[in-house]
């Protein structure tokens, strides 16, 4: 969103799947899907709060070459 007045900033997102490991955490105090920011004169942009989960699956290992 773009000019949003200066303040505190809290988002949170909804029911996580339980499967799904958070891969980025802005703070460094693993609250999984809660990110906040305060916008400021010196700083009014925050582009960096975000939200990445990854599931631990497996792709496969066997690859075919069909000429034909």
């Amino acid at each position: 969103m773009e000019n949003l007045p200066y303040g505190n900033y809290k988002v949170e997102l909804g029911a996580i799947d339980a499967n799904l490991d958070p891969t980025y955490d802005l703070d460094g105090i693993a609250t999984a899907g809660v990110a906040e920011a305060t916008l400021t004169e010196a700083q009014p942009d925050r582009l960096d709060v975000d939200f990445g989960y990854a599931a631990d699956m497996t792709l496969g290992n066997r690859v075919w070459q069909d000429v034909d």
